[in-house]
């Protein structure tokens, strides 16, 4: 009997871009670090059989071709700071393709010349907001044998937020989150994107939003809150002065909207108190955006400093200005030495600078006003002739 065998394969080069040059890589069919050109290679066996083969090692396919992964991408969380983690390895099998995994090493990099370098790789798990990462996949059994890609890290922005609505008293409000959005999940059970509202209290959406990288979800939460229409309690007046008058406005709801304030319903102020004001009537408005308004009369008053009792229907009588606004207020006149010379209401004409028919002198008379809300004025004034 014989034995029937099948002689070993020898591999060599014997030719490199035609001219000679040798490698002997004996039994192994494997030529490593090779320079990109045409080579003659040469299959022998020890039965005297023998094949050349030409191939342009420029033009073979690389033994480390890395596979263009998708870009990643990551919801940022209630923090709202951008920052997310990502599992760099996740992408190893979209590198690796069809590749075996044993023969391949791959590592990740924020620049191109770290990944050429394979220098500063990055952890497995690298916390970052948007940023561009690079893979290098390279072949183990070689020191040049390697590839880089790259794709992006993506931080999708947080879906959410937190709002105060007003509402007025006895109607209703709209909430809505706005458009665009995959679904709607409100705490009301309700799934359309906007909701109608009659009641105080906390309602929150659930949304979703579909990216190439990711599916996000947030939430919207608002706070509604009834807002009465504004009511004046009452005005607070300070006058009796030459230019340091004022009037503020006093709410019965304590201001609780967002309200504004005008002494001519046309020019609107966020401060419910004017200042500076010379003497006279007012009308106070004050307005809610949504929710109506309310107004009162006011008056600034102050008296004459001189009249002229002469009778050419001018300054022929003195009184408080505006008095008759306060319809309890009592007026007496006196001398310069303390004598009572008359009083009168605000009904009245006011003093004509006689007493009991007979014109007084001109010079200064006093006077003391009881105000309708019980204080006492003094102050003086120049009767001329």
């Amino acid at each position: 009997m014989y034995a029937v065998g099948v002689p070993p394969l020898h591999y060599s080069i014997i030719e490199k871009n035609g001219l000679p040059f040798f490698v002997n890589n004996g039994t192994s069919n494997i030529f490593l670090n090779l320079e990109p050109a045409i080579y003659t290679f040469k299959v022998d066996q020890s039965c005297g059989d023998s094949r050349n083969f030409i191939s342009d090692v420029a033009q073979l396919p690389s033994l480390a071709i890395a596979q263009q992964p998708a870009d990643m991408g990551a919801c940022d969380d209630a923090s709202h700071d951008g920052i997310e983690s990502f599992t760099l390895t996740d992408q190893n099998p979209a590198v690796l393709g069809t590749l075996d995994s044993t023969l391949y090493t791959i590592s990740y990099h924020l620049t191109f010349n770290d990944a050429v370098s394979n220098s500063n790789p990055l952890p497995s798990v690298y916390t970052s907001g948007n940023a561009q990462i690079y893979c290098r996949l390279k072949y183990n059994n070689s020191t040049d044998c390697y590839d880089v890609v790259s794709f992006h890290l993506i931080v999708h922005p947080y879906l959410g937020s937190q709002a105060t609505v007003s509402m007025c008293e006895n109607e209703s409000v709209t909430l809505t989150p706005g458009s665009g959005f995959a679904s709607y999940q409100w705490s009301t059970g309700q799934t359309a994107q906007s909701i109608n509202v009659h009641q105080n209290g906390t309602y929150t959406v659930t949304v979703t939003q579909s990216y190439p990288t990711a599916t996000c979800t947030g939430q919207f939460s608002y706070n509604v809150v009834t807002v009465p229409a504004p009511v004046i309690d009452h005005l607070n007046i300070v006058d009796w002065t030459h230019n340091e008058n004022s009037i503020e406005v006093v709410l019965q709801n304590n201001g609780a909207g967002n309200y504004e304030y005008s002494l001519d319903n046309v020019v609107f102020q966020q401060s419910p108190i004017f200042n500076n004001l010379p003497l006279g009537q007012y009308t106070v408005y004050v307005r809610d955006a949504q929710c109506g308004g309310d107004s009162k009369n006011a008056v600034v008053l102050n008296y004459p400093k001189f009249f002229t009792p002469n009778g050419d229907g001018i300054n022929d009588h003195w009184k408080v200005k505006y008095s008759e606004y306060e319809p309890n207020m009592k007026t007496s006149i006196y001398d310069r030495f303390g004598k009572l010379i008359t009083s009168f209401t605000p009904e009245s004409m006011g003093w004509d600078g006689n007493l009991n028919g007979r014109q007084l002198p001109s010079t200064d008379y006093w006077f003391v006003v009881v105000r309708q809300d019980g204080r006492n004025l003094r102050g003086h004034f120049t009767l001329k002739r």
